[in-house]
């Protein structure tokens, strides 16, 4: 079967929804449904000030980024919130069976997973409009051996993909292995790595991981055009899912929502490579251009830095100056007895991943009796806070920390090539 690894998008769904939003506003306001509008469940979130929002952590949902949170869901839930002219108050959960109880003790008023909705959807729960499609897919590495009743399975534990094999296991002889430790990016790695056998997983999260591991190959596809929604407590109360059908028809009907996807869900943006080789002559002919622009902002860091991090950001096309002021900005939040190159490591990964990473970066290394002052030292350890049982017990959270490290290095390079073009009075 032949397969598009391109992530699927999500189509228009406003065709269909003034019908549904106006079915759940009747039903909302009916006696039979809501006895007292003052008292229904979006009148308490606008009295109370606050939209409560539970949430895996993840890339693609919640994760504290170089400037602060980032993810699909937290962007566009944050915007809900906003319609509804209220603060959004993130919840981050580390398992999805914490995340549902939370949502069935009313504790969160929406429950983010980025999972699909399962095919048998339980009826304690009700499930916002589509936000984007996904298969299930089962996946293995290249060269692994063929699949048998034998060959573990490993999911994340209580997600959909889990819930979807067992559906599908009718002899009840697959080896389904569920994990609590691992999220299914780290599944993906380690399949890759031919440390596991065999994984379930949605179609736009292999689409990114696959820009990485390009070994990683479907075998099957278990299920087709699967929704992907946001969960809400189910009860007779529909004034929260009517305001949400609604907000979501005005914000697709926007170029936000598209930019959106774009942004998180393009997998040809997913990889940090070096390109010397258009570098290097770009530095030669402009060199005077780049020395002029950038050495009179650098004041923590070397300007070749500066000038490096620019090309790593987007090959020189806008010069911003906020670069610079970023980078030195960060430089002065290093210990000052952090010096030479184990500085300007640090200050990168700051900037590219975030300074609450690296400060639980620098927080691992010391608990794990490593060097909290030395680069090589932390660099493994932002590797281990892509872990989910790592980065459970961190303050900020899961870093993307192979992407943070690979930026790091790709700019280690340019800054190096620089260097070699900087006459000896140019150097710093």
């Amino acid at each position: 079967m032949s397969y598009n690894f391109t992530p699927l998008q999500a189509t228009s769904l406003t065709r269909g929804i003034i019908p549904i939003l106006i079915i759940l506003m009747v039903c909302t306001i009916s006696i039979g449904c809501q006895p007292n509008w003052e008292e229904n469940k979006l009148s308490q979130i606008v009295k109370q000030n606050t939209l409560r929002v539970g949430i895996i952590n993840g890339p693609q949902t919640y994760a504290i980024g170089p400037t602060g949170p980032v993810g699909f869901d937290y962007e566009l839930v944050s915007a809900f919130g906003d319609y509804l002219d209220v603060t959004t108050r993130i919840h981050v959960y580390f398992d999805h069976a914490a995340l549902q109880a939370a949502l069935q003790d009313d504790d969160i008023d929406i429950a983010i997973t980025g999972d699909a909705v399962p095919v048998q959807m339980p009826t304690h729960h009700q499930y916002g409009p589509v936000l984007y499609f996904v298969n299930q897919v089962l996946v293995t590495a290249k060269d692994a051996i063929d699949i048998t009743s034998h060959t573990a399975i490993t999911v994340v534990a209580d997600s959909t993909n889990q819930s979807l094999l067992r559906q599908q296991d009718e002899s009840n002889k697959a080896n389904i292995a569920p994990s609590l430790t691992m999220d299914k990016r780290e599944i993906l790695q380690r399949l890759a790595n031919n440390e596991l056998s065999a994984t379930v997983v949605d179609s736009n999260t292999l689409a990114l991981m696959r820009t990485r591991y390009p070994q990683l190959t479907i075998r099957d596809v278990l299920a087709q055009h699967q929704k992907v929604a946001w969960r809400l407590h189910s009860n007779k109360d529909h004034s929260v899912l009517a305001a949400l059908y609604e907000f979501i028809s005005q914000y697709r009907a926007s170029d936000e929502f598209a930019a959106l996807e774009s942004k998180y869900f393009d997998a040809s943006a997913a990889t940090s490579t070096t390109d010397m080789d258009a570098m290097v002559p770009q530095a030669h002919h402009r060199y005077q251009t780049l020395i002029d622009h950038f050495r009179p902002l650098a004041s923590q860091l070397p300007w070749q830095l500066h000038a490096a991090v620019a090309y790593e950001n987007d090959h020189w096309q806008s010069l911003d100056q906020q670069v610079s002021a970023d980078l030195d900005t960060l430089a002065m939040t290093i210990p000052a007895r952090i010096v030479g190159e184990d500085r300007l490591w640090m200050t990168l990964a700051a900037y590219f991943g975030g300074a609450p990473h690296l400060a639980d970066a620098r927080a691992l290394t010391e608990q794990q009796r490593g060097d909290p002052d030395n680069w090589i030292d932390v660099k493994q350890r932002y590797i281990n806070l892509s872990y989910k049982r790592f980065y459970r017990h961190a303050k900020a959270g899961v870093v993307q920390g192979d992407e943070v490290i690979s930026k790091v290095e790709n700019v280690g390079r340019y800054y190096d090539a620089m260097k070699v073009l900087s006459t000896p009075n140019e150097k710093e």
